[in-house]
Parts: C-alpha cells; structure tokens; sequence
C-alpha cells in the first residue's frame, strides 16, 4: 500500500499593511481546500473575507508561487453575497483594469501566477471572495524506494500574501481520493 506524505506548511505572519492614509485591509480568515484529485491535480477552494478600513478599494489579488507546481490553471474568482458566490468574468491580461469592476484576469509573472480581481469600489467593508483553481505537477510520487509513497507540500498563507496585509485567521482542509492510514503518513 502507498503511504501519502503529506507535508503542510502554514505561516500565518503578521507582517506589513496596505497603509496609505487611513487605508487599510486585513485578511480575517483565509479558508483553503485542497483537493486530490484521482488524476494527480490538486482542486484548491479558497474563501477569503477582507476587511476594508477606509477607501476605497476596488481591486483583489493574489499571488500563486509555482515553486513545487508546474502549473495553474481553470481559475475562477467570485465574490460571496448572502451565501451565494456571483461569478466575475474573466478578460485578457492586457485588457483588465481596476476600474472594470467584477472582471478578473490572471498570468505567470516570475515565479508566481499572479490572480487579480476588480470590484465595485467599497469603504469601510467586509467582503468575501472565492478563488478556485487546479493546480497541476505538485503530486510526487516515488514508486523506486523500498516503500513506495506519494507526497504533495501546499502552503496556504505565505509571504505572498501576508507582506501586504496581515490574516487574522487560516485553516487548511486536505481532502484525498481515497482513505489513507494515518499511522503511515
């Protein structure tokens, strides 16, 4: 039997602000899902709920690293109102703008895909948005070892999203195809 290591690495740094004269946003809760799916792709769900001090603000992202990926792709972004997520409509990098509201686009830029979002602009609110995306070539597996295993690292909360504001709350949930023994992971 295949044992799956899984290896989680979760930092939840309170680190720098987007601070310009009495503009603010902090990550309340940062949700994630990870799921494995039986073709190696892992299904990331992610409910993030921001407050906004100040304003206004109009525009979301975040920053994917590729770093034990190969790729991301079939990326969707919603925002969540009364329990239901209205889905924005994706457009080409070079034609998304801010002030577009409700659009998202996203690109490979160094070694992160980079996902931005527009929105109506708000103040002084708390708002919740849902990234959703595959993420392709983070299953390792290792078939030439005495005990085979499979092994897959994901890290929720990271540099890339804590030095611009701080997460007040995270969970990560790993769902897998399949039962695995705890005792061999």
């Amino acid at each position: 039997m295949i044992a799956l290591v899984v290896l989680v690495i979760v930092l939840v740094l309170p680190t720098t602000t987007i601070a310009e004269q009495g503009r603010r946003a902090v990550w309340d809760r940062v949700d994630v899902t990870v799921s494995l799916r039986t073709d190696s792709v892992l299904r990331v769900i992610e409910l993030d709920r921001v407050i906004f001090n100040g304003g206004p603000f109009q525009e979301g992202f975040r920053e994917i690293p590729l770093t034990r990926i190969e790729r991301i792709d079939g990326v969707h972004v919603g925002e969540q109102r009364n329990g239901i997520v209205q889905q924005l409509r994706f457009v080409p990098p070079g034609n998304f703008s801010r002030l577009t509201p409700n659009t998202l686009t996203y690109q490979v830029v160094g070694p992160n895909v980079r996902i931005r979002w527009s929105f109506v602009p708000s103040t002084n609110a708390i708002r919740t948005f849902q990234l959703i995306y595959d993420a392709h070539g983070a299953l390792r597996v290792y078939d030439d070892v005495p005990e085979p295993y499979q092994q897959f690292a994901w890290i929720a909360v990271g540099e890339e999203l804590t030095r611009n504001s701080p997460v007040n709350a995270a969970t990560l949930t790993f769902i897998l195809p399949r039962a695995v023994d705890v005792a061999r992971t």
